[in-house]
């Protein structure tokens, strides 16, 4: 896959993140789930030795068999889908891939056929290829991107060959909204791209998207810009214009999309975009990274805490050190001096005012937001809150927000 080309929602890198963790977990539980998936693995690998590479050595061990690994993987999964399932799933990737090293499955005999099938089973649950998560998960690829704002141009090799397959119960509406465009990543044929600029009258695209609701063939609606918010359409799934305009114009309120030109060969290509709980992708995308780290630490890493509360006290100092400005994320007045008169810290904090004012008549010494116990706090509670969206996540295969996680334990 070449690097020049991808293109990564902000939502599938985490969906990606999430799956590798739930399976790497299952791995680690279940030793039945884990000797059957080196076994497939393993057979998996010889066949790809076999067709690609004629050679012998170690996949995992060379970045370049590994990343031709995975291609090949992709590759005989979406031919198997393309034979053996209803849905349609076109991947210009996929096929070019297809086409370059001329990968089928016509030749292949009853046990090569169904080490595909099982590969086929656990990317279509996971919605990802599981060998991308034969790895221990990394957390500071996410870290490095979102909280140290580095460039993806040391990204692991492995991270470069993902690509979202169709999952269970996931994009079946035939509609589906993006902030930046990447076709490749519409797992469904579509034969409708509505083009959507915020700012336009809406009435205009509601009127053009009807004219051309029962027209056949592929419809393009709207002016194509860098900006434009785009809804791709199955028409033989969403069969009612209604239904497609209501997806688009949720997307616009509730998530209230305003953009900068996307950077499209760079991991941290992202829009200046607000989702539904008011959060801009920075903050969502920060937030998530520590969530993430956190999770690794007390699930993955060997490290051991006494407590999650002092790990997450430790995150702090890392981040006043590393990334000051995150933790501003967790309280807009941080790194702010706190004034004696201020209405910003609760009449529980007036005992801690107190203390500023004789440690003043001491010695001057301002006192910063967050030097105070009670922002503290809120932090720390913040960041559990990061660690109880990653759990959730990770247990649901899916991309969720806090307000929906928060909704979910209500009902529960």
């Amino acid at each position: 896959m070449d690097n020049s080309k991808l293109i990564v929602e902000q939502e599938e890198w985490w969906r990606w993140q999430y799956a590798h963790r739930n399976f790497y977990s299952l791995l680690q539980s279940n030793q039945e789930v884990a000797s059957d998936f080196e076994l497939v693995l393993s057979r998996l690998i010889d066949l790809f030795k076999d067709m690609q590479l004629k050679s012998s050595g170690s996949v995992y061990k060379n970045p370049l068999k590994q990343k031709l690994f995975h291609q090949f993987c992709n590759s005989l999964v979406y031919l198997y889908r393309r034979i053996n399932h209803q849905d349609i799933f076109f991947n210009e990737t996929c096929e070019s891939l297809i086409a370059k090293h001329g990968y089928s499955i016509d030749e292949l005999d009853e046990d090569e056929l169904s080490l595909v099938e099982r590969l086929n089973d656990w990317t279509h649950w996971l919605g990802f290829l599981p060998t991308l998560f034969y790895s221990v998960p990394d957390s500071s690829i996410s870290w490095d991107v979102y909280i140290n704002d580095h460039s993806d141009e040391e990204v692991d090799i492995q991270f470069l060959s993902f690509l979202a397959h169709p999952r269970v119960g996931r994009d079946d509406s035939g509609i589906k909204t993006m902030s930046f465009d990447d076709p490749s990543s519409v797992n469904f044929e579509w034969d409708m791209v509505i083009n959507y600029n915020l700012g336009d009258p809406f009435y205009q695209i509601e009127k053009e998207v009807r004219e051309l609701w029962e027209e056949p063939g592929k419809q393009f609606v709207g002016v194509r810009t860098l900006d434009s918010i785009r809804t791709y359409v199955d028409r033989r799934v969403c069969k009612k214009a209604s239904s497609a305009l209501k997806k688009l114009k949720s997307s616009c309120d509730e998530s209230n999309y305003t953009y900068r030109k996307a950077n499209v060969d760079s991991l941290t290509a992202r829009s200046v975009r607000v989702n539904s709980q008011g959060w801009a992708v920075d903050k969502d995308n920060s937030r998530r990274a520590v969530g993430l780290y956190i999770w690794d630490s007390l699930n993955v890493a060997s490290l051991e805490w006494d407590s999650r509360r002092s790990l997450i006290r430790s995150v702090i100092e890392t981040l006043r050190e590393e990334a000051p400005d995150k933790l501003k994320l967790y309280f807009s007045k941080f790194d702010e001096l706190v004034e004696d008169d201020s209405d910003d810290l609760s009449a529980n904090s007036l005992e801690v005012k107190e203390r500023i004012k004789e440690s003043r008549n001491v010695k001057y010494e301002p006192t910063k937001y967050g030097d105070t116990l009670e922002v503290h706090e809120i932090v720390v509670r913040e960041m559990e809150a990061d660690y109880d969206l990653t759990e959730y996540c990770i247990q649901e295969l899916d991309y969720y927000r806090a307000h929906q996680v928060k909704k979910a334990k209500a009902k529960s």
